[in-house]
């Protein structure tokens, strides 16, 4: 370091009573492991458990490449948009399938992408959906309109520019 530099520096660190100090690490906030508030919330959850107990299945078939976006990413009409909070399509026609599902309405109030949907269309239900966030919202009229809009002079198009 240059003299003068050296200098100007612990004559700036005398000026603000800083010599001969040394400034301690900051401590980390610590966080309780045990208060009333995380034991009531401990007894609720085994109360929650005890009463859901019958109802409560693992479902070794629910694997996480089929529930979660993982599986999307096979299928065109999902995978040009990565949206990993969504849910696959696979599980939203494995639950079809399971509890056959064959008329009425699907109410989807964090849309997303609009998995769920469009997966509830293509078996005949009516969907309706709310999606907050814009993106989301881009994406589900985007899909809407390769759905319902685009001709098949459309889609020679985009079979020329992405074969």
């Amino acid at each position: 370091m240059e003299t003068g530099l050296k200098e100007l520096i612990e004559e700036r660190i005398e000026v603000d009573g800083l010599a001969g100090k040394a400034t301690a690490p900051a401590k980390e906030p610590q966080v309780p492991t045990d208060s009333i508030a995380l034991r009531k919330i401990e007894r609720l959850d085994n109360e929650a458990k005890l009463r859901w107990k019958q109802k409560m299945v693992v479902e070794s078939a629910l694997s996480r490449s089929l529930v979660s976006f993982q599986a999307n990413k096979t299928r065109a009409v999902y995978r040009w948009f990565k949206y990993k909070e969504a849910f696959s399509a696979g599980l939203l026609e494995y639950l079809h399938d399971r509890y056959r599902i064959g008329q009425g309405a699907l109410l989807d109030p964090f849309a997303g992408s609009g998995t769920a949907l469009f997966t509830a269309g293509a078996f005949g239900l009516r969907a309706e959906g709310i999606e907050l966030l814009p993106i989301g919202q881009r994406i589900i009229h985007t899909k809407q309109v390769i759905d319902w809009e685009l001709e098949a002079k459309g889609v020679e198009r985009l079979e020329y520019w992405f074969p």
